[in-house]
């Protein structure tokens, strides 16, 4: 997956958990978060020190 692909990913997690709180299911919703904060902490390793995604060698 590039790093567009997990940021979208990351931000659809984080949404599902939100919704999975309001709707009164806490104990998915937490999983939805560690998974949401998963794939948020692969795209900033798949970043270079700039922070840009073609900081690749």
């Amino acid at each position: 997956m590039t790093v567009r692909q997990l940021s979208i990913a990351a931000t659809v997690l984080g949404v599902v958990a939100v919704i999975l709180f309001v709707l009164g299911r806490s104990t998915l919703g937490v999983v939805f978060i560690l998974l949401s904060g998963g794939a948020w902490a692969l795209t900033q390793y798949g970043r270079g020190p700039s922070g840009r995604d073609d900081d690749k060698p």
